[in-house]
């Protein structure tokens, strides 16, 4: 059995993180394939070893102590550097293998894997290849629960959460449907070149939940502006709210990039003038733990895309 220093088990981690995960005992045990009374017997010991408590009892569940959260925050780090270790010993005489997850937003996330997926593939064949679509706090919730390993996320984070690298800023602006350029919503008549807060308040809207870092944004900029928005709908997918301004049922936050060639007959975009809505996109992982190396080659991957993206964005290239 694998031993630390001080004589505590990878397998002590592993108990640990799965008790707190699971929130439970005896789910743990399930998961770990090992007796109930194996489970809380390490506890017990590990407790001891240390003179802290590492859980305490909330009716029917174990919930990490702070000295617990400590505990589970470097144990993960410690797994993740073993796993990293194997991973990459196996790589130096091997091609890589194991699987890698990477989360996207939509539009530049289509863009992205045309020029990623088969470039990577045909490096890494043995590597299997999952891609999370989403709006960003999914995709967030996402990498903090390890279900994907690396994201492109717009928005602000937390530093302790994750590590992040800023591949482009862009200022959000309006975008509705291209036949309101002759039949404005705003009194009739053309569509303005430009909008301000105030008229934005007056276009039916479908916007993000208020869960959602676009629209923690755009909240703010409304707040400014001392305007309410009209909402016409709260709708979490890109997709979807695009559809609904395609249809000519409102109006959406986006940047030109929303607008590809086949829609410039049936979209539109309008800047704000008198509000900056800053949304940044960056490439990030988490704070703790080791990307695995499969994940590492993908990361350095993205990495030499970013004047692709940053062309898409400005609206130079379509694909």
């Amino acid at each position: 059995m694998p031993l630390l220093d001080n004589g505590m088990t990878l397998v002590d981690l592993r108990v640990i993180l799965a008790v707190a995960e699971c929130a439970s005992c005896t789910r743990a045990a399930h998961r770990l394939g090992i007796s109930q009374p194996a489970v809380s017997r390490r506890i017990a010991m590990l407790e001891r070893r240390l003179e802290v408590r590492l859980f305490r009892r909330e009716g029917q569940k174990f919930i990490p102590t702070e000295a617990g959260q400590i505990f589970c925050a470097h144990a993960t780090d410690v797994l993740d550097r073993v796993e990293a270790l194997e991973n990459e010993t196996i790589g130096v005489a091997h091609k890589p293998k194991g699987s890698v997850a990477l989360g996207v937003p939509p539009s530049t996330g289509e863009m992205l894997l045309r020029h990623i997926l088969p470039e990577y593939r045909k490096l890494y064949p043995d590597v299997k290849i999952r891609v999370e679509q989403g709006y960003v706090g999914d995709i967030f919730e996402m990498l903090m629960s390890k279900q994907i390993d690396l994201a492109l996320l717009n928005g602000r984070y937390n530093p302790n959460d994750v590590h992040t690298e800023k591949i482009y800023d862009y200022d959000l602006g309006i975008v509705y449907p291209f036949a309101w350029n002759e039949n404005s919503p705003l009194g009739g008549g053309r569509f303005p070149q430009s909008l301000t807060m105030a008229e934005v308040a007056q276009l039916p809207l479908f916007l993000p939940g208020p869960n959602q870092s676009l629209r923690q944004l755009i909240d703010e900029a409304f707040q400014k502006a001392g305007r309410q928005p009209r909402i016409e709908a709260e709708i979490n997918s890109f997709v979807l709210q695009k559809s609904m301004v395609l249809a000519g049922h409102g109006a959406m936050f986006m940047t030109t990039a929303a607008i590809r060639t086949v829609d410039r007959d049936k979209l539109s975009f309008v800047p704000i003038s008198d509000a900056s809505i800053i949304y940044t996109l960056h490439l990030a992982v988490r704070q703790f733990g080791q990307p695995t190396f499969a994940a590492r080659l993908l990361l350095d991957m993205v990495r030499t895309k970013k004047p692709l993206i940053r062309a898409f964005l400005d609206g130079e290239i379509d694909n």
